[in-house]
């Protein structure tokens, strides 16, 4: 919707820009511990997370892709009823307890600790056998 003049002057900032950027990019030396696809490795020395359901549901429905396999559990999850929730829920909080305490020994006795009432990974929702659900914040770790 811009004029050509308008539009040139964009296309001249963008050319100067990749300059620039050009420049810049061939002094870059990433940070050790980085790949090719700017990814930190995994150590295989750290603690593994507990299992999950996720692998079961998809053995049952081998087309689903990642978002629905996610449906899917929160839909089994939503249909269970508080009592039928409450030995998950309990062996899913003895198990982050267990990783926790692998994690704090890992890193050398430094503080780790997950806030309690959090439950922003959201495992609990999706956790039909009280397997904990990958944390993706502790990927890169």
């Amino acid at each position: 919707a811009l004029s050509p003049s308008e539009k040139k002057r964009f296309e001249d900032m963008a050319k100067a820009d990749k300059v620039r950027y050009n420049r810049e990019m061939s002094d870059y030396v990433p940070p050790k511990g980085f790949g090719k696809r700017g990814r930190k490795r995994k150590d295989p020395n750290a603690p593994k997370r507990p299992p999950e359901y996720r692998p079961s549901v998809k053995q049952q429905y081998p087309g689903l892709s990642i978002g629905d396999c996610a449906k899917k559990l929160g839909e089994m999850w939503s249909k269970l009823t508080q009592s039928e929730k409450q030995p998950y829920e309990e062996k899913a909080q003895k198990l982050r307890e267990k990783y926790d305490r692998d994690m704090v020994a890992y890193r050398g006795g430094g503080t780790f600790a997950r806030n309690p009432d959090s439950s922003a990974q959201g495992g609990e929702e999706e956790d039909e056998e009280g397997e904990d659900d990958d944390e993706e914040e502790e990927d890169d770790e």
